[in-house]
């Protein structure tokens, strides 16, 4: 199973160099720890930070995209906005379709623009959430948005 499959990886990255490969058996260690719920010690601001460096020198815009979400959703209030605003920035660039969690994004930046009294950036900002959302027909986080501007 994981378990297996996860050594593999391991063994292969301890006689390989593969920044890519590595950024990703990261990001999915942390995603299992979530999924069953375990403590995990490598899921800090910092170690996101190392990740992002190390897939800034590889060029990768949808990795790097990834990692900005995932910092942001670790950071401070006030690095969290920026960190969303980059990588909302990179998807809008490369295309939505390639992400299924930017409405999420949308939402969480314009909150924060919110509470920081940018009224007018939120609304801006909200715009292209809506669309994407309506496009999509996803009505149970439209009916949170409504209530949110409410």
């Amino acid at each position: 199973g994981y378990r297996l499959k996860e050594k593999k990886i391991k063994n292969y990255l301890s006689n390989h160099d593969d920044s890519r490969l590595k950024i990703r058996m990261f990001m999915y260690e942390r995603s299992a720890y979530q999924k069953m719920e375990k403590p995990d010690t490598l899921n800090r601001p910092k170690q996101y930070f190392k990740m992002i460096k190390l897939a800034s020198s590889l060029g990768d815009e949808q990795l790097l995209s990834e990692l900005y979400c995932k910092y942001a959703a670790l950071c401070t209030p006030s690095k969290k906005l920026y960190y969303l605003l980059k990588c909302i920035a990179i998807r809008e660039r490369i295309g939505s379709s390639y992400f299924s969690d930017i409405s999420a994004n949308y939402y969480l930046a314009t909150e924060l623009l919110y509470g920081i009294g940018d009224y007018k950036n939120s609304a801006i900002g909200s715009r292209p959430c809506w669309r994407f959302l309506f496009k999509n027909q996803q009505t149970k986080s439209c009916n949170t948005l409504l209530q949110a501007y409410r």
